[in-house]
This record gives structure tokens, C-alpha cells and sequence, in this order.
């Protein structure tokens, strides 16, 4: 729909130029009449009129009227075709001008990928090492790429129509790619070959399974086709009898909510094929459904649709919990009052914090072991104490950006755009996340003060797909302009909430680490920390103060007042591989932590 839409901006500026060349040839025929009628009020003063050319009343052909010029002594016979020749040259003028006033007033990318043919409308990272990107785009084709130099590995081809769904498996082995005319394609990323091949009817959606090769696909028909790869062997869930436009896999792998055409939704048991719950009329959608998003147990899920409303529902007890839509206690600022506002994505953050800490000694854990033994400490890890930030964004196609509580059922944050959004992302274990819009620029902000801490330009046209890595220092953009884009983050902008855990050095030196870049912060010996109570980071410089958040006075920790960034003592490191861990091969080794003791008969208070 957008690429009619330009196309029919292009020839309407088409035929605003032939109109207005045909105003001018009409000018110069009325002015060439009036002289007829009164010949002197076209000479300036002191000009002399020399001769009087009578126009004959018979009707000239275009043959008269050359030869009449070319006896006048205006038009040389030699030239014939330069009109033609003036006029192209004005359209290619005018053409140049039009590409330049195209041209993006600035370019943040670090790398641009460009060879796609088509408009870009999907991109996936792989999710072992964020290393490797994937992009489909209405030239039929699928490329995979380093996201290092965006150097090409290897292309998806065979595809009869726009690839619309990419998607990598969970150990980033295969990649899937799904066209509009319900081709899905298998590719092995080692061998860089093709693997397995499905149709499917129209595709609407395409994603794998979080602990094995099984893909899942949903159609126009309403079907959803279920594939372990490369075998074949395939499972349907039953069609309602409408379009389904989305599918959340719920993280345990056993339930799938999808959203229908009809405003409805069903949660499906994937081991019976059977319907869980439904929800329709009053406890569902009165438009299509158009996006979904789980919480991290999946006990939550968040549905948007064409009808303006987000509808949290407890998967557990089938119920509809609670609405939300931009309008409330708001006019309408849409041009069309009664056209309702889409939602347009959905997300729950994924973030943690501890409401009481238990204190295990580690030497009991074997995984555990080098850790505990040379940094003689205990660890805090999360268990029923843990509580997840209740935090969920909306984003609408009028440019709005909602994040509610969920706790208290309220808007914690809006944030206004200028350009429609079209997509939303949340950084894993963070309280970033990122929006696309149609004027092709990103943004990210944080969801606790409601503020942008960063802004990607460089696409001439909307962005229609884009994704974060793992730490938030890479942003991948998928554009309507047949160009995916790379942007590289300043490191400053992710905060980490970290629990605390102190290391030898910083025992010994006294001295505490930033959780984000690991940089040593130190007391510094001026007069005005002595004064103030304040620190000094060692690397940069800036000044260190306590925060008077409850967050700091819970977790124990400081912000940088100059860049507001959360400080903790140091991160865990592995001192057997002497590499630092990630915060999601932390939380890995706390829930193993809290098996094996279940297991050995210990229970977490």
C-alpha cells in the first residue's frame, strides 16, 4: 500500500507538471491574441514599432506555423528535436532536484546495507551471538549478512513473492524465510544451503520454537501449520473461520496464543490441538488483531488491534484484566473522528528486582565452585522474591507511545511522535526499548523517566522492521527505501539493574565498578568530594552522588549524577574462563542454583 501510494505521488507530480506547461503554452497564446488586438502596449518606452504581421483567420497546421517561424528568421532548420531535447533536460532537472531533496538531512548508521531491490520489510538477529542479520524485502529475496561489515554470506532465493517473515532458531543453526504467496524456506546458516521447503496458503506470520527445530506458521485461511524440520512432519490447528494476523508462542513451549481478522483471540494447546480459552465479542477485539507480547512466565499476555485498545489477559484464568487506549481522557486528534487509533506493537519489559535477598553459601554448588572459592562471597539469586517491573509499553499508529503499570492499572509515561510508529522493542533485562516510525527514524528511550536518551536518522523512507541486540549497542533497521542499516549506540545509554556482589580488588582498594562498563569508580581526594560526600570515577572523571530513589535505596547502589547511570559493586566474573558474565548467563546460573537445591531438599525462604 505504500508503494501505490508513491507511485501515485509521483504521478501526481507528473501530471502537476504537465498542467502547469499547459497554463504556460495558454499564457503565451492569450498574450500573442492581446497583441494582436492592441500591438503597443507590449513595447516598452521608447521602443518603435516596425511592422504589423496579420494572422490569417483559416486555422494554421503545425506545418504553417514552422514555416512561418523559420521565415521570421526564430526558428534555424537545423535544429529540429531541440524542444524535444529542452524539455527532457528541464524533467531531468527537475528529477535531480526532487532525488536531492530526498537525500536524509543527516546519516547516524555506521554500516548500510544495499542490495536489496525492493522495499526492506523484515530483519532478524541471530540469537546465540548477535553476530549475523537476516533481511527480507519485496524483491522476493532474502539476504544474510555480517553485521560486522555488512559483507554478504549467502541469499535466500526461490521465493515468488515479497519475503515478509525471517526468523532464525534458537541455537541460530536455521533460518526460516516465508514470502506473501505462502512459500516458507528453510537455510542451513553453517553450510549456507538450502535445507526445506513448505507452502502454507498466504503467510501472515512465521516464528520457531524456543527449544527446538519446529516452526509454526499462521495463514490467510486462518490454519496454523505446525513443521518439524527437516522431517516434515506436520500438525494444523483448526481455522475459526477468519484470517489469523498474529501468534505469541508462550515461553514454556506448550501454549500459543494467536489473534484473528475478527478481533478474536484463542489460546491453543499445542500437545492436544485444542483451545484453552477464547476470547471474542465483548472479551475480545471488535477489529483485527494486529499485534501480541508474553511476559516472561507467561502468565500475561498483551494484545493491540485496529480498534485502538490494548487488552491485558491472564492465561491462567482466561480472563480480561484490564483495557487501555490512547484516547482515554483525551480528543481525538485524528482527522477521522470515527476512524479508531490501530495499535500497532505491544511489549512487557523484562526487567527484574529483589524484594528481599537470601544469602546462599555457593561452596554447596558445584557450578559454583571457582567462583565462591576465590571470591569467598555469597550470592543473592532470584527466586519467589523476585519481582518483574509491571511495566508495559503501546505503541499507536498516530505517533503515540503509552507505558503503563500494570500494578496499578495506570500511565506511568506518554511519549509524542511526529510520524506514526510502526514498531516497538524491548531490550532484554533493561528498562530501554526502541520505536520505529514512518519518517524513518528510531528512538530510544527510557521507560523510567519517559525521556529519549537516542535517535537514529539516516532512512529516506519509513522503517518497517528494526532490532536491538543483546546489550543495546547495535540497532539493525529494515527500511522502505531497499536499504537495511546499522547503527552503533553509545555504551552509556543501558542500565543494568544488578544485585550486589563485591570482588577481592574492590575490597581491597575500596572502590566500587560501574555495572555497564565496568570502569573502577574511586573516592576521589579533592576538596569538593569531602565537602559534598561524593566520589569520582577514576576512568572519566565525572562525579559520583548517592540517588534518592527507591531503587538505589533498595538495591544499594549510586547513579552517576552527570549521566544518570546506575552504579553497583562489581560484576560476577568467571574466574576459571577469566571472562566477565553476561547478566543472562547470570540469571541462567541462579535458576540452576535454585533447582539442584530443591533437588538436595533445600527451599528458599
Amino acid at each position: 500500500e505504500r508503494e501505490r501510494e508513491r507511485e501515485r505521488e509521483r504521478e501526481r507530480k507528473e501530471t502537476d507538471r504537465e498542467t502547469e506547461r499547459e497554463r504556460q503554452r495558454r499564457e503565451r497564446v492569450a498574450l500573442m491574441e492581446h497583441s494582436q488586438d492592441d500591438p503597443l502596449e507590449l513595447l516598452e518606452d521608447g521602443d518603435e514599432l516596425i511592422e504589423t504581421i496579420e494572422i490569417s483567420d483559416t486555422e494554421q497546421t503545425p506545418e504553417d506555423l514552422a514555416e512561418d517561424l523559420q521565415e521570421a528568421g526564430l526558428v534555424e532548420t537545423s535544429n529540429e528535436g531541440d524542444d524535444d531535447d529542452e524539455w527532457r533536460a528541464e524533467d531531468e532537472e527537475e528529477n535531480d532536484m526532487e532525488e536531492s531533496m530526498m537525500e536524509p538531512e543527516r546519516d547516524d548508521s555506521s554500516l548500510t546495507f544495499s542490495k536489496h531491490t525492493g522495499s526492506v520489510f523484515c530483519a532478524a538477529l541471530d540469537p546465540i551471538s548477535n553476530s549475523v542479520c537476516v533481511t527480507g524485502g519485496e524483491d522476493d529475496r532474502a539476504f544474510v549478512w555480517r553485521l560486522c561489515d555488512a559483507e554478504e554470506l549467502f541469499q535466500c532465493t526461490g521465493h515468488r513473492d515479497s519475503v515478509t517473515c525471517v526468523c532464525f532458531s534458537c541455537d541460530s543453526e536455521l533460518i526460516a524465510s516465508g514470502d506473501m504467496s505462502g512459500l516458507i524456506q528453510v537455510w542451513s546458516l553453517k553450510s549456507q544451503k538450502w535445507v526445506w521447503s513448505a507452502e502454507s496458503g498466504e503467510l501472515e506470520w512465521l516464528l520457531w520454537h524456543p527449544s527446538g527445530p519446529v516452526l509454526m506458521a499462521g495463514s490467510a485461511s486462518g490454519l496454523i501449520w505446525i513443521w518439524k524440520v527437516p522431517s516434515g512432519a506436520c500438525r494444523t490447528l483448526q481455522s475459526p473461520g477468519s484470517r489469523s494476523t498474529s501468534g505469541v508462542l508462550l515461553p514454556q513451549g506448550k501454549q500459543l496464543m494467536v489473534g484473528y481478522e475478527d478481533g478474536s483471540l484463542r489460546l491453543w494447546d499445542l500437545k492436544h490441538s485444542s483451545t484453552l480459552h477464547i476470547f471474542k465479542g465483548s472479551d475480545g477485539h471488535s477489529r483485527a488483531v494486529t499485534a501480541l507480547s508474553c511476559n516472561v512466565d507467561g502468565s500475561l499476555v498483551l494484545s493491540g488491534a485496529e480498534d485502538g485498545l490494548a487488552m491485558l489477559i491472564s492465561t491462567t484464568s482466561g480472563k480480561v484484566l484490564c483495557r487501555f487506549s490512547s484516547d482515554e481522557g483525551e480528543a481525538k486528534s485524528s482527522l477521522n473522528e470515527d476512524e479508531p487509533n490501530s495499535v500497532e506493537s505491544v511489549g512487557f519489559c523484562d526487567v527484574s528486582r529483589f524484594s528481599s535477598s537470601c544469602i546462599i553459601s555457593a561452596t554447596t554448588i558445584s557450578l559454583m565452585y571457582y567462583v565462591s572459592k576465590e571470591l569467598e562471597l555469597g550470592f543473592v539469586f532470584p527466586s519467589r522474591s523476585v519481582i518483574r517491573l509491571p511495566w508495559v509499553a503501546v505503541a499507536y499508529l498516530d505517533g503515540t507511545l503509552d507505558i503503563y503499570d500494570l500494578n496499578s492499572q495506570t500511565l506511568r509515561h506518554r511519549w509524542k511522535n511526529q510520524a506514526g510508529l510502526v514498531c516497538l522493542r524491548w531490550v532484554r533485562a533493561a528498562t530501554l526499548l526502541g520505536v520505529c516510525d514512518l519518517a524513518g527514524v528510531v528512538t530510544l528511550l527510557d521507560a523510567r523517566t519517559g525521556l529519549a536518551t537516542a535517535v537514529c536518522h539516516g532512512h529516506q523512507a519509513e522503517i518497517l522492521d528494526f532490532q536491538i541486540n543483546r546489550d543495546a549497542s547495535v540497532v539493525v533497521t529494515a527500511g522502505g527505501d531497499q536499504k537495511a542499516k546499522v547503527f552503533s549506540l553509545p555504551s552509556h545509554i543501558l542500565c543494568f539493574w544488578m544485585s550486589v556482589c563485591k570482588d577481592r580488588t574492590c575490597r581491597q582498594l575500596g572502590i566500587v565498578r560501574v555495572a555497564s562498563s565496568g570502569s573502577y569508580v574511586s573516592p576521589a581526594r579533592d576538596r569538593t568530594c569531602r565537602q559534598l560526600g561524593i566520589v569520582r570515577v577514576a576512568s572519566s572523571g565525572s562525579y559520583v552522588s548517592p540517588a534518592r530513589d527507591r531503587t538505589c535505596r533498595q538495591l544499594g547502589i549510586v547513579r552517576v549524577a552527570s549521566s544518570g547511570l546506575y552504579v553497583s559493586p562489581a560484576q560476577v566474573h568467571d574466574l576459571q574462563s577469566e571472562r566477565a558474565l553476561t547478566l543472562e548467563m547470570f540469571w541462567l546460573m541462579c535458576d540452576l542454583m535454585e533447582r539442584l537445591l530443591l533437588t538436595l531438599g533445600f527451599h528458599s525462604p
